[in-house]
């Protein structure tokens, strides 16, 4: 059996990780293993807490599978693991009647370029209540096993060029990504598959995009063959 390392324990590194050793799992009809350990500058760190969190929310039983052994295959770079197909979680995203607008804004990595200004997320609660909506924040660490059924039953998703959009994207909600001063680059690829809308800062986010979700396109996208 092939073992892996997760690209990086950050949540979107993981995602891809594990989406894209599914790939080749279902390449080779065999199973494929994801090291608990990730090796970075000659320095082993227990993933163990990650994998646990994040594997029974993709349907990677039998397919993929956490062991205590090292990596033997060569480490994916960001680009490989963020163009993987992403496979869908259980559950996933169903038209629905919610009002709900899920949204996570706290970035990590590229917060001094990414993170919107409290002022701008004062003002998109106020259009957001204005058109009845109800704002829900994913960040601030939330377990994922709690973000994702939070998904699943929301109107749409707001957020940034992140980890938690690419969930959003495995989950099927409408995807709005904000990207302020962060190239979506490499991200676009997985996120224009999706059909969603970006834009610049999220003073510009137009909450009447958020009226006008295509049921029937969102539906569509999660067709088992899609």
């Amino acid at each position: 059996m092939r073992i892996h390392q997760l690209t990086s324990p950050a949540l979107g590194d993981a995602w891809g990780t594990l989406n894209r050793c599914l790939e080749i799992a279902l390449e080779l009809s065999e199973p494929v293993g994801i090291s608990r350990w990730w090796q970075y500058a000659g320095v082993r760190h227990d993933v163990t807490a990650k994998l646990r969190e994040f594997m029974p929310l993709l349907p990677l039983e039998g397919k993929v599978v956490a062991t205590a052994e090292m990596a033997d295959q060569p480490h994916f770079d960001y680009g490989e693991a963020l163009q993987s197909h992403r496979f869908p979680t259980n559950p996933i995203w169903r038209p629905s009647y919610s009002r709900v607008v899920c949204h996570q804004f706290d970035s990590r990595s590229q917060a001094h370029l990414a993170t919107p200004t409290a002022d701008q997320l004062r003002r998109f609660h106020d259009r957001l209540r204005e058109r009845e909506f109800e704002p829900v924040d994913l960040g601030h660490d939330r377990p994922l096993a709690d973000c994702v059924p939070q998904l699943a039953a929301c109107h749409a998703y707001v957020g940034l060029c992140s980890g938690m959009s690419q969930v959003a994207i495995s989950v099927g909600a409408p995807l709005h990504v904000v990207r302020n001063e962060v190239p979506l680059g490499g991200f676009y690829g997985v996120f224009d598959r999706r059909q969603g809308r970006a834009y610049r800062t999220l003073d510009e986010v137009d909450v009447s995009d958020l009226e006008r979700v295509d049921v029937i396109r969102w539906a569509d996208r999660l067709k088992p063959d899609a």
